[in-house]
């Protein structure tokens, strides 16, 4: 099944590096979803690029709210675009990645006037639109 490549700031929290306050809307179920769809999350975070100690408070947060990675990167993963075209035909094989991040391009985001943020509810769509949940 597909590798979901997940950032932290601005995907799943709103706040920038080190704000771990509010969670991005419909964040934590989009997660859950594609996770009971059996997608594998990969924690892809420039916390890491800091020092792995960085990535266990996000790792912490993910865990706190019912979420368990799969595995983490040692270093930032630059993001790949956000585009699920014609994914349904390789979804199967261990290697597709998705980036899940506010510095794809093409993802979907929204703001709260400060900031802009993964817009998780048009993310889900656009897997439910391509077939992919």
């Amino acid at each position: 099944m597909m590798l979901i490549y997940l950032d932290f700031d601005q995907t799943v929290v709103v706040g920038p590096y080190p704000i771990m306050d509010e969670i991005v809307p419909g964040a934590i179920e989009g997660i859950k979803l594609l996770q009971e769809k059996g997608y594998k999350i990969i924690l892809n975070t420039f916390r890491a690029d800091i020092g792995i100690k960085q990535m266990f408070p996000a790792i912490d947060f993910l865990k706190n709210n019912g979420i368990f990675v799969d595995d983490h990167c040692s270093k930032k993963v630059m993001p790949g675009a956000f585009n699920l075209k014609g994914l349904k035909s390789i979804a199967h094989f261990p290697t597709t990645k998705v980036f899940i991040d506010d510095m794809s391009r093409g993802v979907p985001l929204i703001g709260n006037g400060a900031t802009e943020y993964v817009d998780w509810k048009r993310v889900i769509k656009a897997f439910k639109d391509e077939g992919l949940l």
